[in-house]
């Protein structure tokens, strides 16, 4: 029973050394052309099989945009650009990536 055991806490080690959330979410807002760069980084050894699968976007709290992936661009990260409507001085930004293996990463903006 304890070799078990034993396997399965060295299983759990061995995915979350394979996996990572994304590391770091930086945001731009350019207000006139009403878009939005969303830099994730997020290191991983094979782009087709370890990525950030889900980028969504909330303006105010409503979600503006929900988009899947299948792959990453780049092993260190990537970069999105979302074009939106009606975002003024005052609104929040909110953007959450989730990494298909594990974890979640969010950051906000306020736009000035």
């Amino acid at each position: 029973m304890k070799k078990i055991s034993l396997i399965l806490v060295l299983l759990a080690f061995s995915f979350a050394a394979m996996s990572n959330p994304p590391k770091k979410v930086t945001l731009k807002f350019d207000l006139k052309s009403q878009e939005i760069d969303v830099n994730i980084q997020h290191s991983v050894g094979d782009i087709t099989d370890h990525f950030i699968e889900n980028v969504v976007v909330k303006l105010n709290d409503q979600e503006v945009v929900n988009e899947n992936y299948d792959k990453q661009k780049d092993t260190k990260g990537d970069l999105f650009r979302y074009k939106l409507e009606n975002v003024k001085k005052g609104d929040v930004l909110e953007v959450t990536a989730t990494c298909n293996k594990w974890g979640k990463k969010t950051s906000k903006i306020t736009i000035e």
